[in-house]
């Protein structure tokens, strides 16, 4: 299961949200491209990057931030957040990004995201954030109106590199993934699953090392050091 930290950008900071409000901002005093770097002497060989204020407004932000720290890490590296177009995707592959993630323009608008797809076959990651089974959007501030697994059965046939399922309840809380929800989603598609949200312990690390999982995002234990970055990668 590949072991993926996350940084995620906000105000040029990094921080993170519990349960995905933005009321509820966590920052820290690390600059983003020394973190990655980190990240990638302790031996992570992918790096998870949200522009959460790209997600907000629909448009990249933290454009110099990524591109910055694309530059100084030679690991893969998975970016989500304002990905809303054919020609934002490319700009992002053409600069070294691995793997687009899309997940308000899968809802929202889902022949650009399956024309994205296809685009960049293996390239594409949807994210899915939701809450008791409704996917959000908009930076998780909006009701999508949909449930999980109708999403799943529109993105079927798509050719992606996985799904990111993200348990809005459990983000950010230390507590624990969603474990029901994980395996109702790991029951419902047969693309790759990454597990995102609630990870705080190794005991949930070795939870989710017994399910057919592609990998796991660390966010918020390793920042507040509840895990270290030896725990994940010795």
């Amino acid at each position: 299961m590949l072991m993926i930290p996350a940084i995620d950008l906000l105000d040029g900071r990094v921080v993170r949200l519990t349960q995905g409000d933005y009321h509820q901002v966590q920052p820290y005093e690390v600059d983003p491209v020394t973190l990655a770097r980190q990240f990638q002497e302790a031996g992570a060989t992918r790096i998870h990057i949200v522009d959460l204020a790209g997600a907000k407004q629909g448009l990249p932000v933290h454009t110099e931030i990524i591109k910055n720290i694309r530059e100084q890490v030679g690991v893969e590296i998975e970016l989500g957040g304002g990905i809303r177009s054919l020609q934002v995707a490319k700009e992002w592959v053409d600069a070294g990004v691995n793997y687009i993630i899309l997940g308000s323009l899968v809802i929202q608008d889902p022949p650009m995201a399956s024309l994205i797809a296809s685009t960049f076959p293996g390239q594409v990651i949807v994210g899915l954030d939701a809450h008791d089974g409704e996917v959000a959007i908009s930076g998780w501030e909006s009701p999508s109106g949909q449930g999980i697994q109708s999403v799943l059965t529109g993105i079927a046939n798509w050719p992606l590199d996985s799904v990111i399922f993200t348990d809005i309840a459990t983000d950010g809380t230390l507590g624990g993934p969603n474990l029901d929800a994980l395996t109702h989603v790991l029951s419902m598609t047969a693309h790759p699953v990454i597990e995102s949200g609630g990870v705080g312990s190794m005991i949930h690390i070795s939870q989710l090392q017994a399910l057919p999982l592609k990998g796991c995002i660390v966010g918020k234990a390793l920042l507040s050091g509840y895990l270290s970055l030896a725990d994940l990668f010795q």
